[in-house]
């Protein structure tokens, strides 16, 4: 497969537009679900108990990191195994993501890559900026759903 990836620097934009199109409606939600599960908003329950956001009560994470998760593989995996196999981010910097035949991947590959970026993240993203330094730009979470991410 001869094609021409996409590197470090075009894939962090791309995230990065992602990251803001997804954090928003995120944030929203997740304040909805705090105050849900305490019966206040974060200021006022911090307020009250002096405590740091490591003080949340632990039925909070819970909710916030299901929510969280299930938000982010149904944001990247229907938008990645799409027809435009991209998300917002990727089709504004005008890059898809590939299978190792250059093939559309499906939803589960697709959740699964983004379940990749967990691992990605851990060692300071090793995982990440290693997409600057293979030869197919290729992050640790490329590799878990043998995927590319090449320009259009």
């Amino acid at each position: 497969m001869t094609k021409d990836y996409a590197g470090f620097w075009i894939r962090f934009i791309a995230n990065l537009i992602d990251g803001i199109i997804l954090g928003i409606p995120i944030f929203i939600v997740d304040q909805v679900i705090f105050k849900q599960v305490t019966g206040m908003t974060e200021e006022q329950y911090y307020a009250l108990n002096e405590l740091s956001t490591a003080g949340a009560p632990p039925s909070y994470l819970w909710y916030s990191f299901l929510f969280t998760t299930l938000a982010g593989i149904l944001y990247y995996g229907i938008l990645t195994s799409s027809k435009k196999q991209a998300t917002f981010g990727k089709m504004a910097m005008g890059i898809k993501v590939v299978d190792a035949n250059g093939q559309r991947m499906g939803f589960l590959r697709s959740a699964i890559r983004y379940l990749g970026y967990i691992p990605s993240g851990f060692l300071l993203f090793f995982g990440y900026i290693m997409i600057a330094f293979t030869e197919k730009k290729r992050g640790l979470h490329d590799y878990i759903a043998n995927s590319y991410v090449v320009y259009k």
